[in-house]
């Protein structure tokens, strides 16, 4: 099966986080994920959004948040680019830690993580690229 492709061009405004609702609809519908693979892609995704338009390009309605997605029969490959300067992954701290249990942040790339097959990040000064893999549970 060939993989399809999807594209959104975000404003750095939470009001846009609808759009982003959308396209998991779309893709869960079209890759029939049963409800646990559709809310993982939906918390996944929402989490890297937020994150571009929170961290990465600091609320500024100048910059931009791109989404791109490629997804086939078994498997959906997400990439979330913002316009910041990037930063160090190595730095970003475990939220399981006892300092950092009560913070009211620092939670979505943990959360992207745990949800998905892959999260892979790419800082570079003019953005972050965050890709995540979410693979479809055939079992179900």
């Amino acid at each position: 099966m060939r993989k399809k492709k999807r594209k959104l061009t975000l404003k750095s405004d939470f009001s846009e986080l609808p759009k982003v609702e959308k396209l998991c609809a779309q893709i869960t519908r079209e890759m029939h994920f049963n409800e646990d693979q559709e809310a993982n892609l939906g918390i996944a995704l929402s989490e890297i959004v937020n994150n571009a338009i929170i961290h990465g390009n600091k609320l500024d309605p100048q910059k931009h948040v791109i989404v791109e997605v490629k997804y086939a029969a078994k498997e959906v490959e997400i990439t979330v680019t913002d316009e910041g300067k990037g930063f160090n992954p190595e730095k970003l701290k475990d939220p399981r830690e006892k300092d950092n249990l009560l913070r009211q942040n620092g939670r979505g790339i943990f959360m992207a993580e745990h949800l998905s097959k892959k999260v892979e990040i790419h800082p570079s000064p003019t953005g972050t690229k965050v890709t995540i893999v979410l693979e479809k549970n055939l079992k179900n």
